[in-house]
């Protein structure tokens, strides 16, 4: 089996092992273009100034996740409100071996405390048991 395929097995294992993730937050910024102005400039915008973007109107927007790209997309209007349309989503590259090696890692631990527990197990096995209740 090649390094980037999993196992049925292994999905399964790293799938129990990710679902405590599933319930966290992560913000969602869907960003429609920047600018950069001197702070001076910043100072004299008011009510009705146009903040002009480094985007034009036909271009697809970018999704961050948590200040990182995931995604780029349209500009949508859904039931009166603004949403966003994913027309690529950005390959992230390394997090399936981040994931794989962070359940590598767990098992590595999971081994070392179990073989620690058996050994600690062992050594006092030999120990004779006191009893503290004597009178």
């Amino acid at each position: 089996m090649a390094d980037d395929e999993t196992s049925p097995t292994d999905q399964k294992k790293l799938s129990t092992e990710l679902e405590a993730l599933l319930d966290v937050n992560v913000e969602i910024s869907a960003v429609l273009g920047t600018a950069t102005m001197p702070i001076a400039q910043i100072l004299k915008l008011g009510r009705g100034a146009v903040v002009e973007l480094d985007r034009a109107v036909e271009e697809d927007i970018e999704i961050h996740a948590n200040n990182r790209l995931v995604a780029h997309g349209e500009v949508v209007v859904v039931d009166g409100n603004l949403g966003v349309n994913l027309t690529k989503i950005v390959q992230l590259s390394g997090f399936t071996a981040l994931a794989s090696n962070a359940t590598k890692g767990a098992e590595q631990l999971k081994n070392n405390i179990d073989t620690a527990t058996t050994d600690n197990l062992e050594n006092t096995a030999d120990e004779p048991v006191s009893n503290s209740e004597e009178t």
